[in-house]
């Protein structure tokens, strides 16, 4: 399930996050890329973006299920956030929620908050938003198609559809759940560039 919660005795505060990432950027990392869990579910995840823009890194960026994006993007953007992955594994409301794990009862809610996240990046003016689908056979791999046409139709140049392959490890580290659902992107990607040259 996406958005662990993890107890707050082993959750690094904004102060030690600084410390160590002014180390890193002495040796040369120019980029900082915020995932988790959920990074989003940090009540200081403002105030930790901004420590890191303040360091000078070239590029913050983000990867998040959506959980309080549109509330806080603005100010994520203020803050200094550059870049960001949302999760968007269907736009089929169940498939989507059995993916994340959540509810199916709630799938149309939890698909339209996840809209709004992406919507609320692009508005914010955040540089370039991408959505991240893991693709999975039997489950999601007939959406490909859609999931292109529903970027076009946001209507944003700086819009990136990644497509994902399942990797065999954390939840889909069990043998038998990877046989089931991995799917090769090979001729996928194939196709797609062949139809991109034209």
């Amino acid at each position: 399930m996406e958005g662990i919660y993890e107890d707050a005795e082993t959750t690094m505060t904004p102060e030690e996050i600084e410390r160590v990432m002014r180390i890193l950027k002495k040796y040369g990392i120019k980029s900082v890329k915020l995932t988790g869990g959920e990074p989003m579910l940090r009540s200081d995840i403002v105030e930790i973006v901004k420590r890191l823009h303040n360091i000078g890194f070239e590029e913050i960026s983000m990867t998040t299920n959506g959980t309080r994006f549109s509330q806080l993007a603005k100010r994520l953007r203020d803050a200094g956030l550059n870049r960001v992955n949302i999760s968007l594994h269907s736009i089929n409301a169940q498939k989507f929620c059995w993916i994340i794990g959540a509810k199916t009862t709630d799938g149309e809610k939890r698909l339209q908050y996840t809209i709004e996240a992406i919507k609320a990046a692009f508005d914010a003016g955040i540089d370039v938003v991408k959505l991240n689908v893991v693709v999975m056979k039997g489950v999601n791999e007939d959406e490909i198609e859609d999931m292109i046409k529903f970027v076009k139709n946001l209507g944003y140049d700086n819009c990136i559809l990644q497509l994902i392959e399942l990797v065999h490890e954390g939840g889909a580290s069990n043998s038998e759940f990877f046989q089931k659902y991995y799917y090769d992107l090979g001729p996928v990607e194939d196709a797609l560039k062949k139809r991109a040259i034209k």
